[in-house]
């Protein structure tokens, strides 16, 4: 019975990343919801809005919304996280949590506001991670840069309310020189894994001690005037951006990276990361040569999405195989210009951000034509997180507890009907394989039952 299933689950597989996406959302340039204390026309006029230094960066989904940041490289972004909704036909972004969260108009920024969110994680228990670089405006002329310390904010979305704020120390994440960039999250350990792009370091953060430590070597470098180019044309000045993207195992075992300016994408065993601060050199992984990408999405039965930026492809490897195994998803070389971040919904759609990075950069994005886009591929698979073993431990709120117990309840729930399921399927395969030992024919409606792949722990 199992050997048959093979070639169709295969075959489901197969069909599953042939599909053509679905544009969801798509800008030329950004705009938000404004209000009455919050005015568009004002907000230009003092400079706190310049829609050409606004652009489309990270993306999270939960519960049928979905999550964005707009990163403060440049000054006049109003609002750093937003949510995506739809108004009169148009697509804007709300500020998330509120107007207040993102007030940083004042001299210097009100010390709660989010200074700037590049990227964020969230768990299946609805708890954002909030990665807040604590920088303002870092590529922008001198006059308009504010160095400050970067964070990590715990935010539960049910509730709307912050739960634990972690400020990391100078000699983690620099003040004056970090760029907290992508994290990945081991929720039963407690961890998370951040990139840090500025200069060239994996920052972990343990939630049961409240501490954190950096680990950096040659893997986390960009490659010296490394050639970047996006569909045959060359960007010399976009160089030495190094580690960027990021993403976790489902089983937590090992963690993948790779520098923007590079070619190669590489892994490091947990456990490596987990033993506190040192050198990579080593320890760290070659998986194989890439083109440039920028971030990375991890389902939950080990499928790593990432992007060619150089010929504006999705590809997908299944890191069970080697990863000379990986193969072209979709492709187009205007639409998905610069494939930047990654999201899952508990349904298993994919949702990706191309933003054209290359000429926001350059000073070259003609705000005449779409630049961000968000689309959506279905069926792909959930987070990683919905995969991640369960570790058996004392549970508590309190700031330097590993998980919520909001998210230990949700584990215990989800493990009772992941069990009846396998019960299910187990109960089944063994009534069919008595009916065919004693001669009686199975139902039609099992000889066409849809199989589909069953996510492992």
């Amino acid at each position: 019975m199992i050997p048959r299933l093979v070639p169709l689950l295969l075959w489901v597989a197969l069909v599953s990343s042939e599909q053509t996406p679905t544009l969801l959302h798509e800008w030329a340039s950004l705009d938000y919801t404004w209000d009455a204390t919050h005015v568009r026309q004002e907000y230009i006029s003092n400079g706190w809005f310049v829609p050409e230094n606004c652009a489309l960066a990270g993306i999270k989904a939960f519960n049928n919304s979905l999550y964005v940041t707009v990163p403060r490289w440049f000054h006049g972004v109003p609002a750093t996280l937003a949510k995506v909704v739809t108004v009169n036909g148009a697509s804007l972004l709300q500020p998330f949590p509120d107007w207040e969260w993102q007030n940083v108009s004042q001299s210097p920024p009100a010390p709660a506001a989010l200074w700037y969110v590049q990227s964020m994680e969230v768990t299946p228990a609805g708890v954002m991670w909030i990665l807040d670089v604590g920088r303002l405006n870092i590529f922008d002329a001198p006059q308009y840069v504010v160095n400050g310390p970067p964070r990590l904010v715990l935010f539960d979305l049910t509730t709307n309310t912050a739960l634990h704020t972690f400020i990391f120390p100078n000699n983690v994440a620099s003040y004056t020189h970090s760029f907290l960039n992508d994290l990945a999250l081991d929720i039963p350990r407690g961890f998370a894994y951040i990139s840090d792009t500025l200069s060239g370091a994996i920052v972990v953060y343990s939630r049961a001690t409240n501490s954190a430590w950096r680990l950096a070597g040659r893997s986390t470098q960009s490659i010296p005037n490394f050639n970047f180019t996006v569909n045959n044309v060359s960007y010399p000045s976009l160089q030495n951006t190094a580690v960027d993207g990021i993403a976790l195992a489902p089983d937590c075992s090992r963690l993948y990276y790779c520098a923007v300016d590079g070619d190669t994408m590489y892994s490091v065993a947990t456990a490596v990361l987990q033993a506190g601060p040192g050198s990579l050199d080593g320890a760290a992984r070659n998986e194989g040569s890439k083109a440039p990408s920028d971030g990375l999405g991890m389902t939950r039965d080990g499928h790593l999405y990432f992007g060619s930026i150089a010929r504006s492809e999705l590809l997908v490897w299944d890191t069970a195989r080697p990863f000379a195994s990986a193969s072209v998803v979709y492709g187009n070389t205007t639409t998905m210009q610069w494939q930047d971040t990654f999201a899952f919904d508990a349904a298993g759609t994919l949702y990706l951000v191309t933003n054209r990075l290359q000429l926001f950069f350059t000073k070259t994005m003609d705000f005449a034509q779409i630049n961000f886009r968000i689309f959506a591929f279905p069926a792909v698979g959930q987070s990683y997180l919905f995969g991640e073993p369960p570790v058996f431990g004392p549970a508590s709120t309190a700031s330097g507890s590993t998980y919520t117990t909001r998210e230990l309840a949700g584990g215990i729930i989800g493990g009772f009907f992941l069990g009846l399921l396998l019960a299910s399927i187990a109960l089944f395969l063994i009534t069919r394989h008595r009916r065919r030992t004693h001669g009686l024919a199975a139902p039609l409606h099992d000889e066409s039952f849809a199989y589909r792949p069953y996510p492992h722990f």
